[in-house]
């Protein structure tokens, strides 16, 4: 192979999808999104030129997928592609693991698989967006749709559903970190990715050509947290002596 493989390990709502269409928009990355988001889904091409290259047809490529995972992996993902093609990848959520531990495996073991580790650090700024997102049903931004639904949503939650989470987090945050630690790994942080203030590390991270890379997506809208969160001044007395205290700090 003449290209460079990677994957972007991350949970939901870090900026992945961001991130994977602003990789995917340069002329020399191929970037696919959640080709492991279980196995009733279909796969998450998004590019026609990707679905066209496929030496199978869709629902053969699904069934791979969920009868032979790793078969997929070499066949489908890791394909043969044009010379013009520097460096392919993939959206691999810390949950994929539970549906395709082989897949996993495949990755921890084949070193020459670079590393993008995405992560937000505000925990809370996840799980806000998470819970938003469920109750909108609101995934993405498109840029010429205006997200006044995300933008209004309010959710409560639940202090020891938060603590459950933020623990989990960290806690896969640690383990996925234990099983790359033999790769190249470049860590990302949410905010620099979703600022465009990484894009030539990850470039040169992937060995491509530096070139202006754009997502084809946006931000949603930033609303305060006391605003979002209808029990927040309360969450946040009860975090205020914990380890996870400074989620709240900046209101």
């Amino acid at each position: 192979m003449s290209y460079n493989k990677f994957v972007v390990i991350c949970t939901a709502r870090t900026g992945s999808v961001y991130l994977s269409t602003k990789l995917h928009s340069h002329s020399n990355i191929l970037c696919y999104l959640e080709m492991f988001d279980g196995k009733e889904k279909d796969l998450d091409f998004f590019a026609g030129d990707l679905i066209s290259g496929l030496p199978v047809s869709l629902q053969e490529a699904k069934k791979m997928r969920n009868e032979k995972p790793d078969e997929f992996l070499q066949k489908i993902i890791f394909r043969d592609y044009p010379e013009n093609i520097k460096a392919v990848g993939f959206k691999f959520h810390y949950p994929h693991a539970k549906d395709y531990p082989s897949v996993l495996n495949k990755i921890i073991d084949d070193r020459s698989i670079r590393i993008l580790h995405l992560k937000r650090p505000n925990i809370l700024d996840s799980l806000v967006s998470l819970k938003k997102a469920m109750l909108t049903r609101k995934w993405i931004n498109h840029p010429h749709h205006e997200d006044t639904v995300s933008e209004d949503a309010k959710v409560t939650l639940d202090y020891e559903n938060c603590r459950a989470y933020f623990n989990e987090i960290e806690e896969e945050w640690s383990r996925f970190d234990r099983y790359f630690r033999h790769h190249q790994v470049l860590n990302l942080d949410y905010d620099e990715v979703t600022a465009d203030k990484t894009d030539e590390a990850i470039m040169d991270f992937l060995e491509v050509p530096r070139c202006e890379i754009k997502s084809r997506l946006r931000k949603h809208p930033v609303v305060k947290h006391s605003v979002a969160v209808q029990n927040y001044y309360e969450l946040k007395e009860k975090f205020r002596d914990t380890q996870w205290s400074a989620f709240f700090a900046s209101e």
